[in-house]
């Protein structure tokens, strides 16, 4: 596809309320086809709600085949393709996870690979980084503290990214503070590697006291903030991303830096000796 439509899910989930959460997750969907989306990003943990610390065990759930047909059968009701994220319990760890799920069928999974200090305690990382595709597409997802480092998004866009998709579970502030944070970073791994970036947070004041201050955006892969809405009320809003702009930075002769990255160089690092 040329372009694509994304949704994304300014929302509050409550800790441990699987039930009434996976209920909230079927409502953003029915609004994401109702606006003609092609995919729905709902935040990091919309599933299971964000903990931190012990309280992590008693949310996580199990990625299961009960689990995961729920989530396929919701896509296949719903005919669209969406993200969404839970603390899942895998024997005895316990990872910040976000599955893609894609015209009724799992996709894929991804561990954050870089918990937040609030969660080293408890939240084990991930050890893969993988790629996904979608309608001639290729997106790679990192979890809110992850997209502080530089490396995993450099990696995802040598696998061929279009699209970085950050989802996102970080309290404190207002949406213009986490806005300008934002925009600190998240533009430049957009414009570093040539690609799109949509992230978004959640929403709201949960019932363990923690305020997310909405932000949802779209950065250009020329490294600009295309759309963004900045919201203190649960909101669905979408974005429109088009290939000719990928194609744009990727044919241009200054513009496209990874074609220029000295990979054997880089690879080699360690074991140069100042």
């Amino acid at each position: 596809m040329e372009k694509i439509k994304a949704g994304t899910v300014l929302s509050v989930f409550e800790p441990g309320e699987f039930r009434k959460n996976l209920e909230k997750t079927r409502l953003f969907l029915e609004k994401g086809r109702c606006n003609n989306c092609d995919l729905v990003v709902f935040p990091e943990l919309n599933l299971t709600g964000y903990v931190t610390g012990e309280d992590v065990c008693d949310t996580a759930i199990e990625f299961d085949f009960e689990f995961k047909t729920n989530l396929e059968l919701l896509s296949l009701e719903y005919s669209i393709s969406f993200l969404c994220g839970f603390t899942e319990k895998r024997d005895d760890k316990f990872f910040a996870s976000h599955v893609f799920v894609q015209n009724g069928k799992f996709s894929g999974i991804y561990r954050k690979l870089q918990p937040g200090p609030p969660e080293l305690s408890h939240i084990s990382p991930g050890n893969e980084i993988p790629v996904f595709n979608f309608s001639g597409w290729k997106f790679g997802i990192q979890l809110c503290f992850d997209a502080h480092f530089p490396e995993i998004s450099t990696i995802m866009a040598e696998k061929g990214a279009d699209l970085l998709i950050i989802p996102h579970a970080s309290p404190r502030g207002s949406s213009q503070e986490k806005f300008e944070s934002w925009k600190r970073h998240l533009l430049a791994r957009a414009y570093d590697n040539g690609l799109y970036v949509i992230a978004v947070n959640q929403c709201g004041l949960n019932k363990r006291n923690l305020y997310f201050p909405g932000v949802s955006l779209l950065v250009s892969p020329s490294g600009r903030v295309e759309s963004f809405c900045l919201e203190e009320k649960e909101t669905f809003f979408c974005f429109e991303l088009s290939k000719s702009a990928i194609a744009e930075v990727k044919t241009h002769r200054m513009k496209n830096f990874l074609r220029y990255r000295r990979k054997e160089f880089y690879n080699n690092y360690p074991n140069i000796k100042s």
